[in-house]
């Protein structure tokens, strides 16, 4: 009899847990926000900050009343560069320290306020499913008088006397087997720093 009684209390206290569990998940408010559609443009950084990236960014709530917030973390290379990024519609603003390559967004988060019965109430910062994402961002080229560019499948030929910097905008030394008096260089990808120009306006290296 003491075997049964007790077997009767486990059962009930673990149907409690089950029921306590299934209450707290069907109520948590914001549990149907995601992104469904994301796609950023490839892009290049001539600021040090604010370089916009532009893309398409298309967010869904049912059920909330507002929905606001969305932010990600930034990846570049593989390796984590900036946390809680907002998100904008149209796309995203992107810092050259953070560095370039191939860029993707992770760790989507989101705010707003759930009317949903049962589900009534606002959440802050909360997690949110996302379509996988990739992008390329790359060092603008900027020029400060004219330059002829020639374009030739990826590669833009061009004339020019540069000056090569590093990730942090200082001056570093001319590459090895650069030849300094050379008139015509090819730029395919310019990764490691950006180079200055002679020329107007801006050139991106695709």
């Amino acid at each position: 009899m003491k075997n049964l009684l007790r077997f009767a209390a486990i059962t009930v206290a673990s149907t409690a847990l089950i029921a306590g569990g299934t209450t707290a998940a069907t109520a948590a408010p914001g549990d149907t926000a995601a992104i469904t559609t994301f796609k950023l443009k490839q892009g290049a950084t001539y600021y040090k900050t604010s370089n916009f990236i532009s893309g398409t960014v298309v967010a869904s709530a049912p059920g909330s009343s507002s929905f606001y917030g969305v932010k990600a973390t930034v990846t570049v290379n593989g390796k984590a560069v900036k946390t809680g990024v907002p998100v904008y519609q149209n796309g995203i603003y992107f810092d050259r320290a953070w560095g370039a390559g191939t860029v993707k967004l992770i760790n989507f988060t989101a705010s707003g306020y759930d009317t949903r019965p049962g589900h009534v109430g606002a959440y802050y910062d909360r997690p949110i499913p996302a379509p996988a994402n990739s992008t390329r961002v790359r060092y603008a080229v900027e020029s400060t008088s004219g330059v002829k560019v020639t374009k030739r499948g990826k590669k833009l030929t061009f004339k020019l006397t540069a000056t090569y910097r590093d990730k942090a905008g200082k001056r570093k030394e001319r590459p090895q087997g650069d030849d300094p008096g050379q008139e015509e260089r090819q730029v395919e990808d310019v990764e490691d720093g950006p180079a200055e120009l002679e020329g107007q306006g801006h050139l991106q290296a695709f």
